[in-house]
């Protein structure tokens, strides 16, 4: 159920409470020193890779890294191999200098 903020037309206090929407109109209709009030919405802005911790999407994307060796998801998750870090050394240089 939604939660809905009221706020008391004489007094300014605020409150919360959870109801249906036709509790709410029927609350409203009941109540009419009474108003909703709209305070903003709390959005998370991201989260850190920490918090992520999804040990199966983790997975994908070493799969997804495999499969496509010069992305830039390769360079976090790909396998890291002597010998394909030695090549992709070479590569960038080779690549600099032209």
């Amino acid at each position: 159920m939604p939660r809905y903020e009221f706020k008391n037309k004489e007094t300014g206090e605020i409150h919360d409470e959870i109801m249906s929407y036709e509790d709410k109109l029927l609350y409203l209709k009941n109540n009419p020193h009474m108003q909703t009030t709209f305070t903003g919405m709390n959005i998370v802005s991201g989260l850190s890779r920490s918090e992520m911790g999804d040990s199966g999407m983790k997975e994908v994307f070493h799969k997804i890294a495999d499969k496509h060796p010069n992305s830039p998801l390769a360079d976090r998750y790909g396998k890291k191999t002597i010998r394909k870090l030695k090549a992709k050394r070479a590569y960038d240089k080779h690549k600099n200098r032209n």
